[in-house]
């Protein structure tokens, strides 16, 4: 019955896409922009024959994938996935998001489609905010709330957020208000690689972040900062400028600190040579060489640094973090179990008694995201998410 169950949510999500796009938004000039109603739904990019072909194509390769899966899954041994139905997904995954596959190249949903299609489902008015720098905002919840969540998305830089990020921040806003807390979430929809290069993305994070203390007067004390993977990436370069400015982007005039840090599975470092990245190599969905390559897309030949390396600073860079709390979570069968580790280890030696981590045993990348996405939501890690938001939505 599992196995059936996620067969059913890959198959839908190996069908011939839509691209949802929104209609253009008034501004104001060189600032921002808002709208409140439904963007219209249209066709988007038709492929190609040649294209369908190789779609087709790789549409076979990972339907065989499966079924040799659920065959030989059964005798996997340590070195598959945590359970049978995973093992067979994760391996489907691995096929699906391969580089030598067309799959992951065809363009799909933005995150504003996202989260347009999720209020839609909701019956709710969307909210979003345009800067002039591209990036977007979408808002759940009220602007006035006493916390508000700023949540940084994942994807590798080269995807945007899914319908699972949007159900897991609708998922928290419902528990608070159960709760009788005030949270709100800002979601950020930052522009992708390989069209935009680092350091857009962090130039937009700063952006958003600066709307939310100069443009709507939150002050970072009520602003809980979350990401997710490659978010978490971002997030902590977000939080090194606050430390660190960043001689090209612009400097956020705030004495306060975040009212706390949330990171999920985050892409610490760029480097594969990490013993689980061969230990995990079956256990995960990730893959090293769709890794290598957003990477290589995200960087455009770019200096790495602090900012987009958070793996590659001393501890005495993280010393006095602007975070009130901090809390790390991860999968023990992930592809970045060592190098998260490896930065736990080093952020705190300056900040260990506001650092909270778990390692979830039998869970992989991004769990909560990937089982949201499935209808899923026992795991570990969602579990120490929801408790860790909620207590500091008060």
């Amino acid at each position: 019955m599992e196995i059936k169950a996620a067969l059913l949510v890959f198959t839908a999500s190996i069908s011939e896409p839509r691209h949802a796009v929104a209609l253009p938004i008034p501004g104001k000039p060189n600032r921002i922009s808002s709208h409140r109603s439904l963007a219209t739904m249209a066709e988007g990019p038709t492929m190609i024959f040649g294209q369908k072909m190789l779609f087709a194509k790789a549409a076979l390769k990972t339907i065989t994938v499966i079924l040799v899966s659920i065959v030989t899954g059964p005798f996997r041994g340590q070195k598959g996935a945590s359970t049978l139905w995973r093992h067979v997904l994760y391996r489907a995954l691995r096929v699906h998001r391969d580089p030598s596959t067309t799959v992951g190249q065809i363009p799909l949903a933005s995150t504003v489609d996202q989260y347009e299609a999720y209020m839609k489902r909701k019956s709710m008015d969307p909210d979003v905010v345009e800067f002039s720098n591209g990036a977007k905002v979408c808002w759940f919840g009220s602007w006035a709330d006493e916390t508000v969540v700023l949540w940084l998305h994942g994807g590798a830089y080269v995807s945007a957020a899914t319908p699972g990020h949007m159900t897991l921040v609708g998922s928290l806003i419902e528990k608070a208000a159960s709760n009788k807390a005030k949270l709100s979430c800002c979601f950020l929809q930052y522009d992708l690689a390989p069209g935009a290069a680092y350091p857009t993305q962090l130039l937009q994070a700063v952006t958003a972040l600066q709307y939310l203390t100069q443009e709507a007067q939150i002050p970072l004390s009520r602003i809980v900062l979350v990401g997710d993977s490659a978010g978490g990436n971002l997030a902590l370069g977000l939080m090194s400028h606050l430390s660190h400015p960043h001689t090209s982007l612009p400097i956020i005039n705030s004495q306060d600190n975040f009212k706390g840090l949330l990171l999920i599975s985050p892409w610490v470092s760029f480097d594969q040579s990490a013993a689980c990245m061969v230990e995990n190599a079956d256990k995960d969905y990730l893959g090293k060489a769709r890794l290598k390559l957003a990477s290589d897309k995200f960087m455009a030949g770019g200096e790495v640094d602090y900012y987009n390396t958070p793996l590659g600073a001393g501890a005495d860079w993280w010393r006095g973090i602007r975070a009130q709390d901090v809390c790390i979570l991860a999968g023990e069968d992930e592809l970045f179990r060592d190098d998260i580790q490896s930065f736990v280890a080093r952020l705190s030696v300056h900040n260990g008694s506001k650092t909270a981590t778990l390692i979830a045993r039998g869970e992989a990348h991004d769990a909560p995201v990937l089982d949201a996405n499935l209808g899923i939501f026992s795991g570990q890690q969602k579990k120490a998410m929801d408790q860790w938001v909620l207590a500091h939505a008060v």
